[in-house]
């Protein structure tokens, strides 16, 4: 009998726990900084990880002006919290609902932690980062998706 009792393929485990950057991917933003219709902070707030941010709540994160902008690596770590384990399923399955209702195809929903890289404390304990394909969702409406979910 498998141990794991979900019999989930070991190949999409893997996908799924590669936090490594992608060194074929370009480290310029598509969109313009200055751009209204993009978080100012969509590349440094989650540097080097690459991955754009189309709309972030909650307090502002440290970011470094000038040369260094780019210069606070920040790493996910996992959420360990016993105390929303039990109602999790529920919740999650809230979100997809909301998603589902505002024909928002999502890829993936993923609760994190962040912190700066070498420091044990977070300065996030909690981020819920919605996954969509590149362009597939106005941001207009990626924001009313992420301020009801």
């Amino acid at each position: 009998m498998s141990s794991d009792p979900f019999n989930i393929d070991p190949a999409f485990t893997k996908l799924c726990l590669n936090f490594e950057q992608d060194e074929n991917q370009s480290p310029i933003s598509p969109a313009s900084l200055t751009s209204t219709l993009v978080y100012p902070y969509a590349w440094t707030d989650f540097y080097p990880r690459r991955s754009p941010c189309i709309y972030k709540s909650g307090p502002a994160w440290e970011v470094r002006k000038g040369p260094q902008e780019q210069g606070i690596v920040r790493e996910p770590r996992t959420v360990c919290r016993p105390d929303i384990a039990p109602i999790w399923v529920s919740v999650l399955r809230r979100i997809t609902e909301y998603l589902d209702s505002l024909d928002v195809t999502f890829t993936s929903i993923n609760p994190f932690g962040w912190a700066n890289r070498g420091e044990k404390g977070l300065l996030c304990p909690f981020l819920l980062s919605v996954g969509v394909t590149p362009r597939s969702l106005a941001h207009d409406d990626a924001v009313a998706a992420a301020v009801g979910v």
